[in-house]
């Protein structure tokens, strides 16, 4: 009995370290079988099909593709759009997360009501919104013409500035959703402190704030590149000729000249661009700031390096300009260190009008008795109304996107849920390896993963499905 009690002493001691590794596994096997099932497969397919065919090994999509100038300028026109559009979207959403980070709890939450409104609100339906307000017969040409400042409507549409508004507008809240959960874990005191030290309101921003608030508008900038590296409803609705996006050419190749080498390998090209921009951005600043976490050190660093004396100047000239224009304002009563000045609540006033008022302009159009994206409407009617209604093809559209919708919402949440557990407080030594396997989503263009999938599926017989 003693000598089996011995036996057993062990095995009870190994017990605790086996029950959590079948925990971790248990919490991390959902997130990993999915991604490897439907990401690293399909997508790996989709890129063997460039350099393989029924003759086996071969270059010749990649050498088609870099055999003419087109495809290079439209990925050149791609980066251009993609950079534009991330720059105003964190430029101008920046005010929007740091007012929403300062304000009170009840004040917060109505304006993330404002913001995640544009947010949930289809990107399709924001496109078609700038539609009416751009175009010839739309809302801005209508509201010139009557002003008497134009005699004929101007071309706002179908331009490179139509598509850079219409991609700020729809990734905007992107940035301000991300750059908010960096901005919410920073000490407000730290400005008031330089304030109380003697720094002007803009010295106290710029050389105390901002830089804490930099882990966020890194984060925000990656994650806008990415999604709009691979947008094609905006610059296809908005865009001329001039503003064809690669993801464009992608849609081509598989939908009307069914090359799937040639999709693979222009996706390999957009994929490579992004996978460099990704490891430049993970040497800087760590993927951790994705998910709100710290800026993590890379490498040695040098404070008196040409970059910090540079930036440090930057900063210097931007606190001094910043308190040059606050001095030229009306004197009132403010506080040292206060950002939710009138000044600052007006200017994300009109941003937030900015992101909400497209998606309330359908509402009026969908009572009009006309056809047509024209404003002003033309009358008061139910019969869209009541073509959607009696139309069994609407209504089975209907239910299909709320039966996909809830079925994503609800699969997602019960796959990401214990995988976000297990980052936080696992304590794994292979946190990080986790974190940018999880993160992959992000990294791949939804265009690629879209084509991928879609090409997996056509082999097992899902396309068409709601499965």
């Amino acid at each position: 009995m003693t000598a089996q009690n011995d036996r057993a002493a062990p095995r009870k001691a190994r017990n605790p370290r086996l029950s959590r590794k079948l925990r971790v596994a248990a919490m991390a096997a959902p997130v990993i079988v999915l991604l490897t099932v439907f990401l690293i497969y399909p997508v790996g397919q989709l890129l063997l099909l460039s350099i393989h065919n029924q003759s086996g090994f071969t270059m010749a999509e990649y050498k088609r593709l870099f055999a003419s100038s087109v495809y290079v300028e439209v990925l050149w026109v791609t980066m251009k759009i993609s950079l534009l559009t991330t720059f105003f979207s964190v430029l101008v959403g920046y005010p929007v997360a740091y007012l929403i980070s300062a304000a009170t709890r009840e004040r917060k939450n109505r304006l993330l009501y404002w913001v995640l409104l544009s947010f949930w609100t289809s990107f399709l339906v924001r496109t078609f919104a700038w539609v009416v307000l751009l175009g010839r017969n739309g809302v801005l040409n209508w509201v010139l013409k009557h002003l008497g400042l134009v005699d004929s409507p101007l071309g706002l549409l179908y331009n490179l500035p139509a598509v850079i508004v219409g991609m700020t507008h729809a990734l905007m809240p992107i940035a301000i959703m991300t750059m908010l959960s960096v901005m919410e874990n920073i000490d407000r005191r730290l400005p008031s402190a330089a304030s109380t030290l003697g720094a002007r309101p803009g010295m106290a921003f710029w050389k105390v704030y901002f830089p804490l608030s930099l882990p966020g508008v890194f984060a925000s900038a990656l994650m806008v590149f990415v999604t709009a590296i691979g947008f094609f409803i905006t610059p296809t609705l908005l865009g001329g000729r001039h503003e064809t996006m690669i993801t464009q050419l992608i849609i081509d190749q598989v939908l009307q000249a069914l090359n799937w080498g040639f999709a693979g390998a222009i996706s390999v090209l957009l994929l490579a661009v992004v996978l460099v921009v990704f490891v430049v951005y993970d040497r800087m600043v760590g993927l951790s700031t994705m998910t709100g976490g710290s800026s993590a050190a890379r490498g040695p660093q040098k404070s008196d390096g040409v970059l910090h004396r540079l930036g440090n100047a930057l900063l210097t000239l931007l606190a001094n300009a910043t308190d040059a224009l606050i001095a030229l304002l009306p004197k009132r009563k403010k506080r040292a260190g206060d950002g939710n000045g009138m000044t600052l609540r007006t200017v994300v006033t009109l941003i937030l009008v900015f992101l909400s008022a497209p998606a309330f302009l359908m509402i009026p159009l969908s009572f009009d008795s006309a056809s047509g994206l024209a404003w002003p409407p033309h009358g008061v009617s139910l019969q869209w109304y009541q073509q959607v209604m009696d139309s069994p093809l609407w209504m089975q559209a209907a239910t299909r996107s709320l039966v996909v919708g809830v079925g994503t919402g609800v699969l997602s949440m019960a796959i990401g849920t214990p995988a976000a557990f297990l980052l936080v407080r696992g304590g794994l030594r292979w946190n990080a390896t986790m974190l940018a396997f999880v993160l992959a989503p992000i990294v791949v263009p939804r265009m690629i993963l879209a084509v991928g999938v879609f090409y997996f599926f056509a082999k097992i017989g899902l396309v068409g499905s709601s499965l």
